[in-house]
């Protein structure tokens, strides 16, 4: 009786302390985003001791729903603590990472929130004056976070040529040949460029 008792005692205290000792790992202690290139983004976050993976989820500001916790999507199991994302479009981004073993999952500790401002809009109104019979005026809109805007031209309807870049909206050409012209003008960052605006067409006799 008594090897029995002390035989089940001991396997309690076997099961009891191993218990004791399994448990989720901690939070990261940071997780930090920053934007590379214009529009590529970095992650990173903090080892946490005991953790064998981690699981990051991204909120985009675009798809926020009224509901904060189902805002966060795009759940994605990492075994390092880093992550590169490349060509993302414009956006806020905010991420959150937790970290996780066999015996479960910490809480999320969050990012800081980035903005991915993306190539330009198209510039809008371009237009071509004639001024003083044979010289051509050319003026656009300018863009927000626009750093140059190119320029191409059309003569009697043929092929787009002659791309320049300018950092101004308006550009003048002098003695100008008898010819017809068209302009397009499209602007650009260091991230990429937006579709062509086009302009009228002026003939110069």
């Amino acid at each position: 009786m008594y090897k029995k008792y002390l035989g089940s005692a001991l396997f309690c205290v076997a099961v009891i302390s191993s218990s004791a000792y399994a448990a989720a790992p901690a939070m990261p202690s940071s997780v930090f985003a920053t934007v590379n290139n214009g529009n590529d983004v970095h992650l990173q976050w903090s080892s946490v001791p005991g953790a064998l993976r981690y699981i990051r989820q991204v909120r985009i500001d675009s798809e926020h729903w009224s509901n904060p916790d189902l805002a966060w999507k795009n759940g994605k199991l990492y075994e390092t603590t880093s992550a590169n994302y490349y060509n993302i479009r414009a956006d806020g981004y905010q991420y959150r990472v937790k970290a996780c073993n066999n015996d479960g999952c910490s809480n999320y500790t969050y990012s800081n929130k980035i903005v991915i401002n993306g190539a330009p809009q198209a510039p809008e109104n371009v237009t071509a004056t004639v001024q003083n019979s044979n010289d051509i005026n050319i003026s656009w809109s300018a863009v927000s976070g626009a750093s140059s805007y190119v320029r191409e031209a059309k003569v009697n309807g043929g092929d787009w040529i002659n791309p320049k870049a300018y950092i101004d909206t308006s550009v003048s050409f002098n003695n100008v040949s008898t010819n017809r012209y068209q302009y397009r003008v499209r602007a650009c960052n260091s991230v990429g460029c937006s579709l062509w605006t086009y302009s009228n067409s002026v003939t110069v006799y």
